[in-house]
């Protein structure tokens, strides 16, 4: 895959001793890398401190990957542990006159 030219607001000023996209699975890392050059400043100390555990607010100019920085952070939580929904389960109406039973979509629910 074609690399994009670097992220928004060009890439961070000094890479850390540590690879910022190693806090990431590795698809969700692969992404960023072959959409991306190199991560922003903002991305970068604003994965650190979303790492941190802390509530974080990132101040930068528009264009710096604030939010490609909050987003990719969700992005990955989801692949870590996806969110597991019950099954739909379908309930057949009452058979009608004209034949058999149908399903409809508005009888499908939840299991629980």
């Amino acid at each position: 895959m074609a690399r994009r030219s670097a992220a928004p607001a060009g890439p961070a000023a000094t890479a850390p001793a540590e690879d910022p996209l190693a806090r990431f699975v590795p698809p969700v890392a692969a992404w960023f890398r072959d959409a991306f050059a190199a991560p922003t400043r903002a991305q970068v100390d604003g994965w650190a401190a979303i790492a941190a555990g802390g509530h974080v607010l990132l101040h930068a100019p528009t264009g710096s990957g604030k939010t490609l920085a909050a987003f990719l952070w969700g992005i990955d939580r989801l692949v870590r542990s996806p969110l597991r929904l019950p099954a739909p389960v379908a309930k057949p109406r009452p058979a009608r006159a004209s034949g058999g039973a149908e399903v409809a979509p508005d009888t499908i629910v939840g299991s629980s």
